[in-house]
């Protein structure tokens, strides 16, 4: 698959993701719905905000052009993936008032955790790719 392609279908597929989105929030009435509506409502909500944040820092990483580009599709996607999760769990826990201040700093905590180690593993990874281009 070409980066065009890709990227026209993580935009297509976004914006869908956020027009299901709505759709929820609008036609959904969560005093009636069953677990399906919530569902519907989480599920759409991941996808959309993994779609966003891909697309936005593949732009911000891709201007860079320090690293290949495959490296920074899997990356972008990585974090996209990752922030929708904080967002997700949080507003989850928010939902069934679970969402408490210490909780809150632990998830987030655990969060920044997770992206710092494995920040660094595609550190490592870019620097070897780096070194078997040069040879």
């Amino acid at each position: 698959m070409t980066l065009k392609k890709y990227l026209n279908l993580m935009l297509t597929w976004t914006i869908v993701a956020w027009l299901c989105w709505l759709a929820a929030m609008f036609f959904i009435n969560p005093e009636k719905t069953g677990w399906f509506g919530f569902l519907v409502f989480y599920l759409a909500l991941f996808l959309a905000v993994t779609g966003t944040v891909t697309i936005i820092s593949f732009l911000i990483m891709a201007r860079r052009g320090k690293v290949p580009v495959f490296v920074v599709v899997s990356r972008s996607f990585w974090e996209g993936t990752w922030f929708a999760v904080l967002v997700v769990v949080i507003l989850l826990l928010r939902g069934l008032k679970l969402l408490e201040l210490w909780n809150l700093i632990i998830f987030i905590l655990f969060w920044i955790m997770v992206v710092i180690l494995t920040g660094l593993r595609w550190k490592r990874q870019v620097y070897s790719i780096k070194e078997e281009i040069k040879q």
